[in-house]
């Protein structure tokens, strides 16, 4: 389930439920905020919705409010409210934090190449790059996780295919076709399609949250182009993303 949050009659989100307790943890969401859900149209206050044990600790800072019983939708206290990035910009709304640091810059013209000439393996390294980018932006992804597991299984891969075709050259793996190795490379070489698959559209998923929630600037990725050009695609998107953060830097907003 997902929630919005409003303050001072803007409204932020959608959050989970654990989205709420880091912020409020963190002292940028407040006991007085009003919170509704996606199935529930009714406001009620962040402390009514989590507990009020939840504010024991947050209660005692100077400056943080108590709460006792929703509060209204116009009356949540003044402090600037950027739980996740959140700045206003000159063009107007929120947009692009400049606090938080753009994707690795690199035409997706050279990613292509440098593909090409390394046999996929620069794909592999700049898929990790850009995971370790991305958890600094958005902490809870597991896109950095899933690519180092996709590339440990490419290396095993690599390393059963090397043993089967020493075996084979040897005279000593007749019937390798038919044995457990050769069943054994198949098995880890769809493992590691299927994981570099999920990589690739979690990552896909996790860029369109980000960007159209912390930094919202309408962000929209094609499933399809993710899915037959991957990570070439997936670094267009990048320069994308890079274009709007420059602009947004001078006072632009390119949509």
């Amino acid at each position: 389930m997902h929630y919005h949050v409003a303050r001072n009659g803007q409204v932020y989100g959608p959050y989970t439920l654990e989205d709420l307790r880091r912020y409020v943890a963190s002292g940028h969401v407040l006991p007085s905020d009003s919170v509704k859900s996606d199935e529930r149209p009714d406001w009620i206050s962040v402390s009514t919705l989590l507990g009020d044990s939840t504010f024991s600790s947050a209660a005692a800072q100077p400056g943080m409010p108590s709460t006792a019983g929703p509060a209204p939708y116009s009356g949540p206290v003044p402090p600037a409210y950027s739980p996740s990035g959140f700045t206003p910009q000159p063009f107007g709304g929120y947009g692009p934090n400049p606090n938080l640091p753009g994707p690795p810059n690199l035409s997706w013209g050279l990613v292509l190449l440098f593909d090409v000439l390394t046999f996929s393996l620069f794909q592999l390294i700049w898929n990790l790059v850009l995971a370790a980018w991305f958890r600094r932006v958005y902490p809870p992804t597991r896109v950095l996780l899933l690519y180092a597991a996709a590339a440990v299984l490419i290396f095993a891969q690599g390393v059963m295919g090397q043993t089967i075709g020493f075996m084979a050259g040897t005279h000593r793996g007749v019937a390798i076709q038919h044995s457990a190795g050769f069943a054994g490379y198949g098995l880890v070489a769809i493992t590691c399609w299927v994981v570099r698959l999920i990589a690739r559209f979690t990552f896909r998923a996790d860029l369109e949250r980000h960007y159209n929630t912390v930094e919202p600037i309408g962000l929209s990725i094609n499933p399809v182009l993710t899915f037959f050009f991957g990570g070439i695609y997936l670094q267009s998107v990048m320069n994308r993303i890079n274009i709007i953060k420059r602009a947004a830097a001078f006072g632009g907003y390119p949509r």
